[in-house]
């Protein structure tokens, strides 16, 4: 699977998670207690049961239409046959066929699916996705403020040069004249 590259500051996130989960609550918290600004897609699809590997196959397909930077698809833990979507062949297919770089949060920290092996990225739980996210929007921030402050110190840099070549030939000229002046009155 050939991985699709984020923006360096994601901001318009696609979540597909089971409606009024732990898992949903726990990203919607992280994302609203950071200090940046998230458009963020719910979409609600169930995590369990026989039609959960159709739900989650077509959430992918759906949400990738409306081209947000990421989609996380997220579900906390849960008994291993509850998770049984996230293995199959629908579900690996949607993932690697997305025009959108797809990442899972799926189960608790040692749980590992083929969601997780065919995804952009695989973050242990929920809430590490959130945090993954928001550590990357956090390094564009950074990056943005020292590259800022450089062109700023560089411009300031070169602005006091340029006054101080100004200066020096100022200083020169005036005593070029004084010398002149001086040589011109010594020799009447």
């Amino acid at each position: 699977q050939q991985r699709l590259a984020l923006p360096g500051r994601p901001r318009h996130i696609a979540l597909l998670a089971g409606a009024g989960t732990a898992g949903a609550a726990d990203l919607d918290m992280l994302f609203d207690a950071s200090v940046h600004e998230w458009q963020l897609l719910h979409v609600a699809v169930p995590m369990a049961g026989a039609r959960a590997a159709e739900a989650v196959a077509g959430g992918i397909a759906t949400v990738a239409d409306r081209r947000p930077d990421v989609i996380v698809v997220a579900r906390g833990g849960g008994a291993p046959g509850e998770m049984a979507w996230a293995d199959t062949p629908m579900v690996a297919t949607a993932i690697t066929r997305c025009p959108v770089p797809v990442w899972t949060a799926i189960g608790h920290a040692t749980n590992r699916s083929v969601a997780d092996l065919v995804a952009n990225r695989s973050c242990a739980t929920p809430s590490a996705a959130a945090s993954a996210l928001i550590a990357m929007v956090d390094e564009d921030t950074n990056r943005r403020r020292t590259a800022a402050a450089s062109t700023a110190h560089a411009t300031a840099m070169a602005h006091a040069a340029a006054k101080a070549r100004v200066a020096w030939i100022t200083a020169t000229l005036v005593l070029v004249v004084l010398v002149a002046v001086l040589v011109g009155g010594l020799g009447r």
